[in-house]
């Protein structure tokens, strides 16, 4: 790997490691001991500068410094990240966090202006026996993440919560 470790987390026993705009999965081969070696297992070209990663059984969410918040699938059979959703807004991603509860996958992203945002992951197709984070198909998934509405913090800090030229909502803590 050529540059600086930009970002890092585990995914399903392995390791994601984002270095500038690529992410790597690594794989921690317990072979000798002179022959024990991290081996890439699965590469994804992000977008310019990935800023935070985090993951959850095997999606995995990735923030860029220029374009906001992205969603991949890893498959350690077939080797791959697949991408699923991207927001396409210009959001600068400081941290990025995915949530769930039962078959629902929510996304919660804050920004350098220290605005919260929450999305929600609904796949356009969904397997007839199982669906949400819980199926292990994955054929066919392709969606859009879509802005549900920011989230406002219930601290006892001043929250200003504001629309901009589109009508969304930023909460802006003061």
């Amino acid at each position: 790997m050529k540059g600086p470790v930009t970002a890092l987390c585990e995914i399903n026993g392995d390791l994601a490691v984002a270095v500038g705009g690529t992410i790597r999965v690594l794989h921690y081969e317990n072979k000798a001991a002179p022959q024990s070696a991290l081996q890439t297992t699965a590469l994804l070209y992000a977008n310019v500068y990935v800023t935070t990663l985090s993951s959850i059984k095997t999606y995995l969410l990735y923030g860029d410094l220029h374009a906001s918040a992205s969603l991949a699938r890893y498959s350690a059979v077939n080797h791959t990240l697949t991408p699923l959703a991207k927001d396409v807004h210009a959001i600068s991603t400081v941290t990025s966090l995915p949530l769930y509860h039962q078959r629902h996958l929510g996304l919660l992203v804050s920004d350098d202006r220290r605005c919260l945002y929450s999305f929600g992951y609904v796949p356009r197709v969904q397997s007839t026996h199982s669906a949400g984070i819980d199926s292990d198909s994955g054929n066919g998934v392709d969606s859009d993440i879509s802005a549900a509405a920011a989230f406002v913090s219930a601290t006892e800090t001043n929250t200003n919560v504001e629309r901009d030229e589109d009508g969304k909502i930023s909460s802006k803590i003061l």
